[in-house]
């Protein structure tokens, strides 16, 4: 009997351990995604030229790495190479406000907002690196 509570009390830290740590790491996803998402702003494409841009944003379970095709000054293509956020359909819809949009601002995905956050802003930053 001693040894089972002895191990009921480690399953049980350790639990508790797991809660905390991803309760943390998701409460810092959260600020990392909106610090990202509120520096989106519209992208002066005449700037911006020709190319293959890469971006990434997010962390922990919602992030994404995609590169932003750009011909003649408009966003061709939005391309992800890799997400860890929501479903993919969902993921495409945001690439699809965008090219529209030509802009990484625009509406979010109905039922995505984290995906739709880390999607704009990985295309803000790949528009605007230096």
């Amino acid at each position: 009997m001693k040894i089972f509570l002895i191990v009921l009390g480690v399953i049980v830290a350790i639990a508790a351990g797991g809660y905390i740590f991803f309760t943390m790491s998701f409460q810092q996803m959260q600020k990392t995604v909106n610090e990202g998402y509120s520096k989106v702003t519209n992208v002066d494409l005449t700037q911006v030229p020709d190319g293959i841009y890469n971006g990434k944003a997010g962390e922990f379970v919602c992030s994404v790495d995609l590169d932003v095709v750009v011909k003649d000054h408009k966003i061709s293509a939005v391309v992800i190479k890799d997400q860890m956020s929501g479903p993919e359909h969902k993921a495409l819809d945001m690439t699809n406000k965008i090219v529209s949009a030509q802009s990484p601002k625009t509406d979010m995905v109905s039922g995505a907002s984290g995906t739709s956050k880390v999607i704009m802003s990985a295309v803000y930053e790949a528009l605007t690196k230096k």
